[in-house]
């Protein structure tokens, strides 16, 4: 169960990481202040994605998983159908705000869910707060 609670919060970091990388690709203008902070909560994920590799050793030789290909292209195509007609801030705030929320959502059903040992829980309880802070600061852009 720890391995399948690390495993998936990994792949949550990092389904967040490719959000966050193909938005930085977007035409953002001159709004250094969200390009900060997307860069602020891609710092905040791969810092969390790396607890996750450290602790997941204790529980297996394998590397935790990762997004695999075609999530990365449904991510990718569901960014661009999302934006085609508004690549606003306020519009990429909102995608991101989404994606968000089903992290939060996914890591309260992780952590509710199983018997999990309390290093794991840690690191689940910094997930989800690291995304509410992550939520309430997209709020602005909006």
């Amino acid at each position: 169960m720890n391995k399948s609670a690390l495993n998936e919060i990994n792949k949550g970091c990092k389904m967040a990481m490719e959000s966050i990388d193909l938005i930085l690709k977007k035409d953002l203008g001159e709004n250094k202040e969200f390009v900060d902070e997307l860069n602020h909560e891609y710092n905040e994920y791969e810092k969390i994605s790396i607890k996750v590799q450290n602790l997941f050793d204790a529980y297996s030789s394998d590397e935790p998983q990762e997004t695999n290909m075609v999530d990365k292209m449904m991510l990718w195509s569901g960014i661009e159908m999302k934006t085609i007609m508004d690549e606003s801030i306020s519009k990429l705030a909102d995608i991101m705000m989404n994606g968000v929320n089903m992290g939060i959502i996914e890591g309260i059903k992780i952590k509710n869910n199983k018997k999990l040992d309390k290093m794991v829980i840690d690191i689940i309880d910094e997930y989800i707060e690291m995304q509410q802070n992550n939520y309430n600061n997209l709020k602005s852009y909006l």
